[in-house]
């Protein structure tokens, strides 16, 4: 902990000589396979004063684990970082930083998954709203995950005309490669992704 301390004073000082390292290193540590279930301790832990930084990169571990790694992940590990998450993303003591970046890596994660595989979430969401304590979060997820899933859902279509374009063209042409193939959007299209998956949980949130 205490490097990891020095590694972040580094990082975050501009003119520390050995920022470039220090920043080196904690990409390094944020990819380490031990660094999700130190970064989930660090969330659910109170706040303490001067602990910021450490929570700013845990907040940094949990979001790149959801976005990078989240269909490698486990079942039960899954399970693990969503309860979490969802813990550290609506305590009212928590810094509005960690609620935020929180809420963007819960809706990325919600998005990704079926509904079956995580029923919950609009459950757990009209209880955090309907709680006094946690509506403030609460609210905040829910604007982070109508923008996010509808962004998705956006995203997704443009790839799935891209793709209903490049078909034409094939039959078209007879070619193996035209000009409307390679302006089509669908090497940024996320797959992991259904549109009608990021519909109706848009149509629910309404």
């Amino acid at each position: 902990m205490e490097r990891l301390n020095a590694l972040l004073a580094a990082a975050h000082d501009p003119v520390h000589p050995g920022r470039s390292q220090a920043e080196a290193e904690l990409q390094q540590l944020q990819r380490a396979p031990e660094a999700l279930a130190w970064a989930l301790g660090a969330l659910q832990a109170p706040p303490a004063a001067g602990d910021a930084a450490a929570r700013f990169f845990a907040c940094a571990v949990a979001e790149a684990a959801v976005a990078r790694r989240w269909a490698r992940l486990p079942a039960d590990q899954q399970a693990a970082v969503r309860a979490a998450l969802w813990q550290a993303a609506v305590d009212p003591a928590a810094p509005h930083f960690q609620r935020s970046k929180l809420a963007a890596a819960l809706a990325h994660a919600a998005a990704l998954d079926a509904a079956e595989t995580w029923p919950q979430f609009l459950a757990n969401l009209s209880a955090c709203l309907a709680d006094e304590a946690r509506r403030e979060a609460g609210v905040d997820l829910l604007a982070t995950a109508v923008e996010h899933f509808h962004s998705l859902a956006q995203a997704t279509s443009v790839g799935l005309r891209g793709k209903v374009r490049w078909r034409q063209d094939m039959k078209v042409s007879g070619r193996a490669l035209t000009v409307r193939q390679l302006s089509a959007p669908d090497a940024t299209a996320p797959t992991a992704t259904s549109p009608v998956h990021c519909t109706s949980l848009l149509l629910a949130l309404r």
